[in-house]
Order: C-alpha cells, then structure tokens, then sequence
C-alpha cells in the first residue's frame, strides 16, 4: 500500500514525500539543505530533494522536480543524485524521469 486519500481527496503519500521537499524552482541551482529547511511544494514544477548523507566537507541526495501529479492516478518526477561539498562544488548524475501509476486497492492505492 503505497498512500490513500483522505476525505479532501488528498493524497497521504503527499505529505510523506513533502518531509523530501526544498525551495527553489530550478533542481539544478542549489545545494542540498537540511531537512528541517525543506518546505513543501508537492505541485507540478516543484522541486524536491532529499538528504541521504551529510558531513562537514560533503552531503549527498537526491533532487528533481515534480512534472506530473495527478493525485491517487499518477506521479511523473525526474530524479538525480547529487554530492555538494563544502566549498561548493557540485556532482550529479545525468536526471532520469520515472513515472509511477496508481492503481485504487481497497480504501487506498497500490
């Protein structure tokens, strides 16, 4: 069971993705923050990104950008990962775009 919707017909894995978010528009122009700097933007163009590791000279994650949600039917993103490092330099990999369909199971989706 991946989420669900609530009354308002919001999806629960919105807010589970939302703790992966950042500010900013473009996925490539900033570093990777600290999770309690990230603020929600779950909405077609929205960035996101999410903080597997960080240390004093490096941090590494993932980031994209929302490019389709269609909530409870299909969630379109790109993804990359990326290593920040102190001084500011960046490393990432190429993105790729992953497309994931819903499917409704009961009370939630699957």
């Amino acid at each position: 069971m991946i989420g669900g919707s609530n009354s308002a017909g919001t999806n629960t894995q919105s807010a589970h993705l939302a703790r992966c978010e950042r500010v900013g528009g473009n996925s490539n122009s900033s570093s990777i923050k600290a999770p309690s700097k990230f603020q929600p933007s779950f909405n077609p163009g929205g960035a996101w990104q999410f903080l597997e590791s960080q240390g004093e000279e490096k941090s590494v994650g993932f980031e994209g950008e929302y490019l389709v949600i269609e909530p409870g039917k299909r969630l379109v993103f790109t993804w990359s990962q990326v290593i920040a490092y102190a001084g500011g330099e960046r490393e990432s990999i190429p993105y790729s775009q992953v497309e994931i369909i819903f499917t409704v199971h009961g009370q939630g989706t699957e």
